[in-house]
């Protein structure tokens, strides 16, 4: 869903035809306080935890920047 009129975060799921089912998931997002854009890659089966993996990655990037 949006915030303020944008999407903060994309996913892309890659699916097997043979197996019929989803396997990967790749997200992106922007982090502004570090002027990048971050891809996260996990199994389909944390998808439903989408949100604690992105704010779990700003945190464990922010916690190891050193201004």
């Amino acid at each position: 869903s949006e915030v303020d009129g944008r999407v903060p975060v994309v996913f892309d799921c890659k699916w097997l035809p043979m197996k019929k089912i989803y396997y990967l998931c790749e997200s992106w997002f922007i982090m502004p306080e570090i002027g990048s854009l971050v891809r996260v890659i996990f199994t389909i089966d944390k998808l439903p935890q989408w949100q604690a993996i992105v704010n779990n990655t700003q945190q464990f990037i922010l916690s190891h920047i050193k201004y």
